[in-house]
């Protein structure tokens, strides 16, 4: 009101107004407690009404309880009258079981009624079980009982008979052609050892619904405690596995016995990874497996020989003639008798089929034989089929460890042949047998590294083997040719290559070898380390067999042909390396090789040069040369000076007549190499002859000059070409 009003207005200007405005708020106030009066009228009926309706609830609650509790008994009651009838009924359907089930379970189990078989033994088990429980001394018991064990033993017969009648040895041309690609016969390289189970399906041992019942059976046998059912199987699949190798092996026999030319030695069938794919050769239309097989082995057996006289095809093409002491290809250190050869090729083979049949033994055990139990029963199957290839793989070591002892080493180009199939199919074992029990895998394992082992003595035991070469002085060539112990040792060294992943294998396992790596001038990329191993191995070889000729050659008297064999036996290991793929193999460990062995032969071929001093010194003398003007002074020649002339041409006929003897029997058999010595000589010895026959033919030094001057140059010249040629 004050602010309202201004000091300056003058009183009771604005008081008629203020009091309309009181005069309205206090009617508004009055207005405002009536309603507060009828409000707090209103509210205290609601809370007589809602304390009358409590009241009202109370007593209904007092009332309904009573009867809902009534009501939830009887229910109660009801449900444990219908579950006390439900288990009345169950119970009584025991008692019933064995009456139900009893023809059955006499009628045993067959295919048509096998579900129903296996229903009705599950009822008698859960009676069992009840009765056991509930009832012990009851005589349901002992029928539920009874007829349990009855069913049980069915189905363990039926179990063993299924297994018994449906279980044949894989027929062996099954294995081979599984072996060989599944329908393609024409295999080559490696392609037999690469065949994983993966490439080729499963064979079905069983039809469809004998497998399904022996499922199921053994579900059921297995559930119900009784695990003699996988001694059976074991012992069934056991037998049939070793049946079908033994049939495999009668197979390949027969094929082998029947056919041409089969026996192939190990270096023969070298480009073959096994047997089967040695053997194998797309078809014709008339074509069996036994023809395919005879008609590659006559084909192989053909290419093979020539290769395995490879080098002494080379050494006659050069020099028509044959090499003294060259042996023909079945006395190469291979041996000769076919059965040491049939023998590597069974077991190669058994190996390859023992490897299937252990992937599809392992693919059969899936359902029959529960997870836990896979370990023990699959080596329980393997065992004998294992103990069989072992027991020929250890056969094999045997004999290559003889031929090592023996010093017998191009017979034991067969291990490095069974230990490259082996090394091929490791792989595909090593997955075979993933999972398996450990006693498995090491009798596996025993038989691969015992086979490396032996491979490990035969390269070490070649070399030892060339360090202790017992060649007599009575027996060295006596000529001075290829000495036998170079021949033999290059065409070993040849066969090596083919074998280069395999040795580089062995000689891995060598910490001398990895150190020589290391220290090779060159870093060796992962993907020519074999190259590096083997030529490694091939130079310590040639070291060693440098040596030998070195010391065998010093039992030769005369030094001239001490020069011969040792530039022949140079020559031929230099032809050998440059010709055969050995040279690529030393380029990494020693590339100076090939320039070594040219100095060698230059050093040789300068040291047989010697061998003309004697005939040299008559013609070719400082000391007793005569002056040209004594022989053109008019007058007779003083007697001093023809008696020097008839000794220098009388020295010259007796040394070349006798140098030419001699060399007549020294034996080059490289051409380019003979040729080149007989150059040599002319461009040596002719210009001299000739400068000393110019110088003397005209003098008259002897009234029988034709006793004194026997060769013309031309006449020496020719008798230059009859060296080293015994025939001339």
């Amino acid at each position: 009101m004050d602010n309202i009003m201004s000091s300056k207005d003058p009183p009771g200007l604005y008081k008629p107004g203020l009091q309309a405005k009181l005069a309205m708020e206090k009617d508004n106030l009055d207005w405002l407690k009536e309603q507060c009066a009828e409000s707090e009228q209103l509210a205290s009926g609601m809370i007589g009404i809602l304390c009358s309706f409590e009241k009202r609830l109370g007593k209904l609650e007092e009332t309904i309880l009573p009867v809902y509790q009534e009501t939830g008994n009887l229910q109660r009651r009801q449900e444990n009258i219908d579950k006390t009838l439900e288990e009345l009924d169950h119970v009584i359907s025991y008692y019933n079981v064995s009456k139900n089930v009893e023809p059955i379970i006499r009628e045993g189990p067959n295919g048509t009624t096998l579900k129903q078989f296996l229903t009705a033994m599950d009822k008698l088990k859960d009676a069992l079980d009840y009765f056991s429980a509930n009832n012990p001394g009851s005589l349901e018991l002992e029928n539920v009982r009874s007829l349990h064990t009855t069913g049980g033993n069915a189905l363990s017969r039926e179990f063993h008979e299924l297994l018994k009648k449906y279980s044949k040895p894989v027929p062996a041309i099954d294995i081979l052609n599984s072996l060989s690609g599944g329908g393609n016969d024409s295999v080559q390289g490696d392609e037999i050892s690469r065949a994983s189970s993966e490439e080729y399906p499963s064979i079905n041992h069983f039809p469809e619904d004998v497998l399904n019942s022996l499922i199921l059976i053994s579900e059921w046998l297995c559930n119900n405690d009784k695990a003699e059912y996988m001694n059976v199987y074991a012992s069934i699949r056991s037998n049939i596995m070793k049946k079908s190798l033994e049939q495999l092996r009668d197979y390949q026999r027969s094929s082998s016995t029947g056919s041409q030319g089969r026996h192939l030695s190990p270096s023969q069938t070298r480009k073959f990874a096994s047997p089967a794919a040695a053997t194998a050769l797309t078809p014709d239309a008339g074509s069996t497996p036994t023809s395919r097989l005879s008609s590659q082995s006559r084909r192989l057996t053909s290419a093979i020989n020539k290769r395995m006289s490879s080098m002494s095809v080379r050494l006659e093409a050069r020099t028509g003639y044959t090499i003294p002491g060259k042996r023909t290809p079945s006395s190469t250190g291979i041996p000769e008798d076919p059965s040491g050869d049939f023998e590597v090729e069974l077991f190669l083979i058994t190996v390859s089929g023992l490897q299937k049949l252990l992937g599809w033994e392992q693919n059969l055990l899936v359902g029959i034989i529960p997870f836990q139990y896979k370990k023990k029963i699959f080596e329980l199957i393997s065992r004998d089929s294992l103990d069989l290839a072992i027991k020929e793989g250890e056969a094999i070591t045997g004999k290559v460890r003889k031929s090592i002892t023996n010093y017998d080493f191009e017979g034991v180009m067969m291990l490095f042949h069974v230990l490259r199939h082996m090394n091929n199919l490791k792989p595909h074992f090593d997955k075979t047998l993933e999972g398996c029990d450990p006693a498995v895998k090491n009798r596996y394992n025993s038989l691969f590294y015992g086979l490396q082992t032996a491979g490990t003595m035969a390269l070490e035991g070649f070399i030892d083997g060339i360090r202790t070469d017992g060649t007599t002085r009575d027996r060295m060539p006596k000529d001075g040719t290829v000495f036998q112990l170079t021949a033999n040792v290059m065409r070993y060294l040849e066969n090596l290559i083919d074998y280069m992943d395999t040795i580089a294998d062995i000689l891995g396992q060598d910490a001398s070898y990895n150190q020589a790596i290391i220290k090779l001038p060159c870093r060796v990329v992962p993907s020519d380390r074999p190259q590096a191993y083997l030529g490694l191995y091939v130079r310590k070889v040639l070291l060693q067999l440098n040596l030998t000729i070195v010391n065998k050659s010093e039992t030769y008297a005369d030094q001239y042909i001490r020069a011969i064999f040792r530039l022949n036996n140079n020559m031929h290991i230099l032809r050998s390396i440059t010709s055969s793929g050995l040279l690529e193999v030393l380029s990494l460990p020693a590339p100076e090789l090939e320039a070594g062995y040219e100095e060698m032969i230059t050093e040789q071929k300068r040291v047989y040069s010697q061998s003309w001093e004697l005939v040299l010194q008559h013609i070719w003398s400082a000391e007793t040369d005569i002056p040209t003007a004594l022989l053109m002074a008019p007058g007779k020649l003083q007697d001093k000076y023809c008696k020097i002339i008839k000794d220098k041409f009388t020295g010259f006929n007796h040394e070349i007549e006798q140098l030419a003897n001699v060399q007549r029997r020294y034996s080059i058999p490289d051409m380019e190499l003979r040729e080149s010595l007989k150059r040599d000589n002319k461009e040596y010895i002719l210009p001299k002859y000739s400068s000393f026959y110019d110088k003397y033919v005209n003098v008259s030094f002897s009234k029988n000059v034709d006793k004194y001057i026997k060769y013309t140059p031309a006449q020496v010249s020719a008798l230059l070409d009859s060296f080293f040629d015994v025939a001339a």
